[in-house]
């Protein structure tokens, strides 16, 4: 009787052994199939970290979601909510561009607070992507000879935000209003630092756009060639028209620039209608390159690229 006792027992607790191992086989299972859709999505999507493992939950959500159908006998209504219900979490945590890319539609209501981000998180998701000038902008430059004079610069500004806080920036020069003489090209490449927020609007924040991968400046026509290889630096060799020279960590007196130097710009960014709003330049034409000097108020604004 007593080993009868014992073979049941034995016999029960084997049972709840390869129970559980199923369990744990079918729990982990489910959650690597999870984490390869989410590290496809990702890629595709170019997700932030954050977005990557808020997506990660939501996915594993879903597939729960599928569980409960398939234990409730493949019950199409319950596959629809947990469609559903992806859907929604997904454009909390997604921008427009990327919710396209999977080809989700949002609400009238969604739309409008995903055109204007407030926190930072949200800022961050929806600044993702490349941004350019709606047209040609006018903005007051210190002259650098440092006579104190103010000059009028027309230029054109081409910005890419890319995941983990890096970015492409593009700023090119004109000698006119309209565009029709292209003078010099500068494209920064780098990090983001982001602050608080700023007090010229809601849902505006401090950051700053550090220079530390790429300085790269080209002379869009032999005269601006001309104008940077009077001021070249020692041991640079010269500059030639339509080729572009990374001066990353160079000395460069005309720029101001010490060899070595990361140069940083301080700006603010901020979103309104889906456009993309940095600081405007000081009127005296004293440059973002101090804490101190973060503009105070809004620049002619960029659109998303289509």
């Amino acid at each position: 009787m007593e080993l009868k006792k014992i073979i049941i027992g034995v016999l029960v607790l084997a049972v709840s052994l390869v129970s559980f191992r199923v369990y744990s086989q079918s729990r982990k299972s489910t959650e690597e199939k999870v984490r390869r859709i989410t590290e496809k999505m990702a890629k595709k999507l170019q997700l932030t970290d954050t977005q990557k493992d808020k997506v990660y939950d939501i996915n594993l959500e879903r597939a729960r979601g599928h569980q409960k159908a398939y234990e409730a006998g493949r019950k199409r209504e319950v596959i629809i909510a947990a469609v559903q219900q992806w859907e929604k979490d997904l454009s909390e945590v997604l921008n427009e561009t990327q919710l396209r890319k999977l080809k989700i539609k949002t609400s009238k209501h969604q739309a409008k607070n995903m055109e204007n981000p407030k926190t930072l998180s949200e800022i961050k998701a929806f600044a993702q992507g490349a941004w350019q000038s709606i047209s040609m902008e006018l903005r007051p430059t210190e002259d650098r000879a440092g006579t104190g004079k103010v000059e009028p610069t027309f230029l054109k500004r081409h910005f890419t935000y890319l995941p983990n806080d890096k970015f492409i920036g593009v700023i090119t020069l004109f000698g006119d209003n309209y565009g029709t003489l292209p003078l010099m090209e500068f494209e920064f490449k780098g990090n983001l630092i982001w602050h608080e927020e700023h007090p010229i609007a809601d849902g505006a924040w401090k950051v700053d756009y550090i220079l530390d991968e790429g300085f790269g400046v080209t002379p869009l026509n032999p005269g601006a060639a001309a104008m940077l290889n009077q001021g070249l630096p020692v041991g640079m060799t010269s500059f030639e028209s339509g080729i572009q020279k990374d001066i990353l960590g160079k000395a460069f007196p005309m720029f101001h620039i010490a060899e070595g130097q990361v140069v940083g710009d301080y700006d603010l960014i901020y979103f309104k209608h889906g456009l993309l709003f940095m600081g405007a330049k000081h009127v005296d034409g004293t440059p973002f390159d101090k804490i101190e000097n973060r503009p105070h108020q809004l620049q002619i604004p960029l659109e998303r690229v289509k």
